[in-house]
């Protein structure tokens, strides 16, 4: 029961996909859009369910604490973006409220800029406030909440130029990206 509406064009092309994170449901929807591997804190792979799917469907985990591990997740991305395959990044590192925007983690916008990598921004938003999954309500009461209901709708709005880390510096292109989600 969930209807997406899509405002420009997905990626044809792996390039870094740069989003804000709503729900769990975030993950399913653009992975229909635009087939993706997506970078994942590293307490997602003992989930439940959830962490046998993300790590079948190639997901990225990085151990935030740790800057061996940030490294190496960057260098794992960097070969999947080179297999071809497009690499969707959550850049607040969490979900959050209908309306409202952490500030972006910094690391792969600095990435971006050091490797060239062509970035694609993408906004997602449920027309319904309650469809976003923060806070601490406990997922299988939002779950079952949320999709007892017969349609639950997303809007997605893919920005249509490519950003590229060589023209401005990370922490330019990263302020740039979180005005325009």
């Amino acid at each position: 029961g969930v209807s997406i509406s899509i405002r420009g064009d997905p990626p044809s092309d792996g390039v870094l996909l740069i989003s804000n994170h709503r729900s769990y449901t975030d993950i399913p929807v653009l992975m229909s859009i635009n087939p993706c591997v997506f970078l994942a804190k590293h307490e997602v792979r003992t989930w439940p369910i959830i962490g046998w799917a993300a790590a079948t469907a190639r997901t990225v985990f990085v151990d935030r604490s740790s800057a061996e591990s940030r490294s190496r997740s960057r260098d794992v991305l960097r070969e999947r973006l080179q297999e071809g395959l497009s690499v969707l990044v959550f850049a607040e590192g969490t979900t959050t409220p209908w309306g409202t925007l952490h500030t972006f983690k910094r690391g792969m916008f600095h990435e971006a800029v050091e490797t060239s990598l062509p970035i694609q921004l993408v906004a997602l938003e449920y027309t319904d406030p309650r469809d976003a999954w923060a806070d601490d309500v406990p997922l299988s009461e939002h779950f079952f909440s949320r999709f007892s209901r017969w349609r639950v709708h997303i809007n997605l709005i893919f920005r249509e130029d490519l950003l590229y880390g060589d023209k401005k510096d990370g922490e330019k292109l990263c302020v740039d990206s979180e005005d325009w989600i």
